[in-house]
């Protein structure tokens, strides 16, 4: 009967270990937070978006993040994939090798003008041993982290071993790029982050110039399970209203996302006809000196919400002057 019992348990004991592996995967915990510095910017000010992974309370400094950004029309804005920290140990799924400035027929050309039109040359390898789907977005920014184009590239599926190269042409080049240098970031995912999809590997960067020479300014900061986005909202015609973040990752078997969102406004559009301009000036001129109470009291162009219609506000919109954005109806 023991003999009988001490086999059965020696049976039992595998599956036992097995269920206590399971249950302390289970309660561990694999945590991504995300937020804005501040739940309104202004046109004109600078977005800071900042994040951290944790697992078990402890920062995660090799994952893989996914990072996507949506307007207030659901278009995309920026899509980054990047590590938290340390470098990716191993090889990846699917990866871009390489992402290239080029001209109409995928020669590289890296010096393009304002106005007119470019194109990339991308390629890409599927690392694993069966198909699968791939997305591959690119995200194009001033030299000033300014975001101006975020589009998806390729959406199909790729052999098991199997490299791809494609050209995507044209890319229109607003008339009004500031000049310097640019940069494109090309993502592998496997669906976009919004749909909960992951990415595959790190970004891959090219640069190229609008005109002349400057340096980039850096927009993706990460430090040991920490991360920090910025980019200012100048040099384009933002559109007004909340846009929407997400950030993924898969890691040790575990995925972990959040979402936030912020709101972007225009302080000193007194006429809401999306232009900073002279009538916006009149207006507050109008109600200069005014306080709650007084017939020329005008709540609108109290910009710095002090009961008070002064200089400072005038200065405000003074300083916002020729701003010109997009309101979405």
């Amino acid at each position: 009967m023991r003999k009988h019992a001490f086999s059965l348990l020696s049976a039992l004991l595998p599956l036992l270990l097995i269920c206590a592996q399971i249950s302390q995967s289970q309660a561990s915990s694999l945590i991504i937070n995300i937020a804005p510095s501040k739940p309104m910017y202004n046109a004109g000010e600078q977005v800071n978006l900042t994040g951290n992974l944790t697992q078990d309370g402890v920062p995660v400094s090799d994952a893989l993040i996914a990072l996507e950004i949506r307007d207030p029309k659901n278009n995309l804005f920026i899509i980054r994939a990047f590590t938290t920290g340390q470098p990716i140990q191993g090889q990846v799924p699917v990866e871009i090798t390489s992402i290239i400035p080029c001209d109409s027929s995928g020669n590289p050309q890296y010096t393009f003008s304002r106005g007119g039109t470019m194109g990339f040359k991308v390629t890409f390898k599927n690392n694993m041993a069966s198909p699968c789907q791939a997305i591959i977005t690119i995200n194009m920014f001033y030299y000033n982290g300014v975001p101006f184009k975020a589009f998806v590239a390729f959406n199909g599926t790729i052999d098991a071993g199997q490299t791809i190269s494609f050209t995507i042409w044209p890319i229109l080049i607003p008339s009004n790029a500031p000049t310097g240098t640019a940069v494109a970031y090309a993502c592998a995912f496997n669906d976009l982050p919004e749909n909960n999809g992951i990415a595959y590997s790190p970004e891959k960067n090219a640069t190229f110039n609008i005109v002349s020479q400057s340096s980039i300014k850096e927009t993706l900061k990460v430090d040991n399970g920490k991360f920090n986005i910025t980019f200012p909202l100048t040099t384009i015609t933002i559109m007004l209203g909340n846009y929407t973040t997400s950030a993924i990752t898969f890691y040790n078997y575990r995925l972990a996302l959040a979402t936030c969102k912020f709101n972007v406004t225009l302080i000193g559009d007194l006429n809401n006809d999306g232009t900073i301009d002279g009538k916006d000036i009149s207006l507050v001129s109008r109600a200069f000196g005014a306080i709650p109470g007084n017939p020329r009291w005008n709540p609108q162009a109290d910009l710095n919400a002090d009961n008070m219609i002064d200089g400072k506000d005038i200065a405000i919109v003074c300083r916002a002057y020729g701003i010109t954005v997009i309101i979405d109806p």
